[in-house]
């Protein structure tokens, strides 16, 4: 926990990969970002969300990049949950977009994974063998949930993200949108309150 540095942003994407190119210019099971979620923590405790959801049937690698260098500053830690995903997007964009790669670089050397404060130092009866958020998140936090949410997984969300362009039923759309931005809004706001949790059990038992 001494790693980290204020501002803190609690950052988490969603990504679609499939086997037929959806796209002009990509190719088969590209992984392509298109959505985030941050909620940036400065050490006064105030606490300000972004949200980023590509709602163009494109290629959204482009769009999230530009947003996303505006989002997250040049200083603090970067706090994501099982780091391989966000380190692997952060990496591809930084290759694919060149004018972008020292911020999105530096945010890759920035990375805490919170993950790691479950698999290593903090177990709990009810994780069994398992660290994830999906699992710790209803044990240290009961009052945020996931079984609430029209989305609850991201394999559902990279499909939701294709069938909103299916329908041209705008309240459809609409339905899904919101249903996607909550999802990945729920994911960032519980690695905020799990760390807020491990440092009052610090705090209480010193």
């Amino acid at each position: 926990l001494t790693e980290l540095e204020y501002p803190i942003y609690f950052l988490d994407f969603e990504t679609v990969a499939v086997s037929a190119p959806l796209f002009d210019g990509t190719w088969p099971w590209k992984k392509m970002p298109f959505q985030y979620s941050i909620h940036k923590l400065d050490e006064d405790g105030t606490l300000e969300h972004f949200e980023f959801l590509h709602e163009e049937f494109s290629d959204p690698s482009e769009s999230l990049a530009n947003q996303l260098v505006k989002d997250v500053g040049d200083k603090g830690s970067v706090v994501v949950y099982h780091k391989t995903m966000e380190s692997g997007v952060l990496d591809k964009l930084a290759e694919w977009f060149p004018h972008h790669a020292p911020s999105l670089r530096s945010m890759d050397s920035r990375i805490w994974d919170l993950e790691v404060v479950f698999k290593d130092h903090y177990r709990h009866w009810n994780f069994g063998s398992r660290s994830s958020i999906k699992v710790v998140l209803p044990t240290l936090v009961p009052e945020l949930s996931y079984e609430d949410e029209e989305i609850s997984e991201g394999g559902f969300a990279s499909l939701a993200w294709i069938e909103m362009f299916e329908t041209d039923d705008a309240a459809v759309r609409r339905q899904i949108s919101d249903a996607l931005l909550s999802y990945c809004k729920l994911d960032t706001i519980a690695m905020v309150e799990l760390l807020k949790h491990i440092q009052g059990v610090l705090k209480d038992s010193s």
